[in-house]
């Protein structure tokens, strides 16, 4: 059964009814399990994608370590990464089907064709990185309160004397300049997870411009961006237990409160299910983890929510999900799993 309810979400130009659902996990679950795997103890996975070969690739941030599982693999084998770590999150693939990741002071190059990792060292610390839709990877730098530039070559590799540029944003220092991705057309989207805003980088130009919009819950703390399905961007926010939705031709925002709360926690997620990363799914629908309910949850475009307790329970820390065309991807961080999913693709 779901129990659904009706509750103003306000946006920055209009009033907009919003319907959260709380779906009973009893008889019917939202999504089926189709598999957990068990990383090692100790591995703290957080991002996970897919790549161009069907493998499934997961950032290990407890062992220092990128997890591959290749198509009809049974485990992920364990690849060193040999760098310093230091939290960072950042994890995308490339047009070319090499993975790129983000370490202290550095990003990381994984060819999937050898099976090697190389570290590219860079002057400033980067936190997430994103394939632009220039052919370029682009990531944020917190410390520079900027965004940096990679620049790749035209085959989608990198080149001997590889050319690093830096933007910075616009937000007096520290903006917290976290997350970052590609968005509808030729731009890229990130948030600042400090002053509040949701930024705009636009390449059309040809020289790449910034902009900034301030989420109507300024210390809702931004962290997961993602294209939806309708052409918007979409922004989970950690502290604010919201999604918003960026109108990506009037930049008008709308915000969804997430129905479920916590209390008790620390702060700063006290009260807040902490909505940490969000996909887009094949089935017109978005999806994303809360970190402190052990749920995941999904969004339509409209704005209804309806949530399930993911198997690892309420105290299983969901850090990251990824869509795959029928299957979703989920990492608990807590215990060390994997999640393999089926999509409800008759779900509206």
């Amino acid at each position: 059964m779901i129990r659904c309810m009706s509750e103003s979400s306000r946006a920055t130009t209009s009033m907009e009814q919003t319907t959260v659902c709380v779906e009973a996990l009893e008889p019917r679950k939202m999504l089926s399990t189709l598999h957990r795997y068990q990383l090692p103890e100790g591995a703290n996975p957080e991002k996970v994608i897919t790549g161009l070969d069907g493998s499934v690739y997961v950032y290990e941030q407890g062992s220092a370590s990128l997890a591959r599982l290749r198509p009809h693999a049974s485990s992920f084998a364990q690849v060193p990464i040999n760098a310093p770590l230091n939290q960072h999150f950042g994890l995308v693939l490339s047009g070319k089907g090499d993975v790129y990741f983000t370490v202290d002071h550095g990003i990381g190059a994984y060819s999937p064709k050898f099976n090697r990792i190389t570290i590219i060292p860079l002057p400033t610390d980067p936190n997430d990185i994103a394939y632009g839709p220039d052919g370029n990877l682009w990531f944020t730098e917190p410390d520079a309160n900027a965004i940096g530039r990679l620049t790749l070559t035209k085959n989608g590799q990198l080149a001997n004397g590889f050319q690093v540029s830096q933007f910075t944003v616009p937000a007096a220092a520290p903006a917290g300049v976290a997350s970052i991705a590609r968005g509808p057309g030729t731009d890229l989207w990130f948030g600042e997870d400090i002053a509040g805003n949701v930024g705009q980088i636009t390449l059309a130009g040809g020289t790449p411009v910034i902009h900034e919009y301030p989420l109507p819950t300024r210390s809702g703390h931004p962290l997961g961006i993602i294209t939806g399905p309708d052409k918007n961007v979409w922004v989970t926010e950690v502290f604010g237990n919201k999604i918003a939705r960026v109108n990506a031709v009037t930049h008008a925002i709308t915000e969804f409160t997430v129905p479920t709360t916590t209390s008790g926690t620390t702060a700063p997620e006290l009260n807040s299910s902490a909505p940490a990363w969000i996909t887009s799914a094949s089935n017109k629908s978005l999806y994303f983890v809360e970190r402190a309910s052990g749920k995941l949850a999904r969004i339509t475009t409209a704005g209804t929510v309806t949530e399930s307790l993911l198997p690892g329970g309420a105290g299983s820390r969901p850090t990251s999900i990824f869509a795959s065309g029928k299957t979703l991807f989920v990492t608990e961080s807590a215990t060390d799993v994997v999640d393999l999913l089926s999509l409800d693709l008759n779900a509206t």
